[in-house]
């Protein structure tokens, strides 16, 4: 067969479509609704406590504490915090380009993440992320305070007991 005849068949077959009901739109893609936590002990996500010491070095600094790359806090001197994430691979960092924990979080597990400062070579504190067990995390958090209201930046994944 040649290439006109092909054209003509493919023409005639495209212009039955209707009448077999076929249909060539593209289907409405409905964008996927985030899931909101309910609470700091909702069992459907992974509970991050993020604390930080109190020390007198840097006690005037807030370093930011970064969730896969978007700020949900400023991390005061002695206070701490609780990110629900949903599970699955993310990362917590502050302002250091060291000291990033990457991790996969698991349902309705506790996680406890220790924001530290770092000096650097002007004097300045850098803030960094560690993994700390659950036990060195629960006893460290007994002489911490929450963190202040005006320092959570993403309010629906932070909480504040």
């Amino acid at each position: 067969m040649s290439f006109q005849v092909n054209c003509k068949i493919l023409a005639v077959a495209i212009s039955l479509l209707p009448l077999w009901g076929v249909r060539l739109q593209a289907e409405e893609v409905v964008p996927r609704q985030p899931v909101v936590p309910e609470s700091d002990r909702d069992a459907r996500f992974a509970r991050v406590v993020v604390y930080r010491y109190y020390k007198i070095y840097g006690a005037g600094l807030e370093p930011p504490v970064y969730c896969d790359g978007k700020k949900i806090a400023d991390m005061d001197n002695g206070r701490y915090f609780v990110l629900m994430l949903e599970p699955g691979a993310h990362s917590i960092s502050s302002n250091s380009k060291e000291g990033m924990v990457e991790t996969t979080f698991e349902a309705g597990k506790e996680y406890f993440i220790r924001i530290y400062l770092k000096s650097t070579y002007i004097w300045v504190g850098k803030g960094r992320a560690t993994l700390e067990s659950n036990e060195k995390g629960t006893a460290d958090l007994s002489d911490l305070d929450p963190l202040s209201p005006s320092d959570v930046v993403d309010k629906t994944h932070v909480f504040l007991p």
